[in-house]
């Protein structure tokens, strides 16, 4: 099977924002982790998807009788 394409999904503008900032504008501990990410990927495979989509955390934060009303969505 051959891929043709890789896209990677976070729920966090400030990594977006910090990928697509010059590095001299960054702190040393953002640069040393943010810089690997453009070593190792394309800036345009990243998107952004907003935290109450993501299906793992929709259930952070509610009791149990609220998760058994999602129960639709596992």
């Amino acid at each position: 099977m051959d891929i043709s394409s890789v896209f990677f999904w976070t729920y966090s503008t400030i990594v977006l924002s910090w990928m697509k900032s010059e590095s001299r504008n960054l702190k040393s501990v953002v640069v040393n982790e943010v810089l690997i990410i453009p070593e190792l990927t394309e800036l345009n495979q990243w998107h952004h998807v907003p935290l109450e989509q993501i299906p793992a955390d929709i259930s952070k934060g509610l009791d149990p009788l609220e998760k058994i009303q999602l129960s639709d969505l596992w």
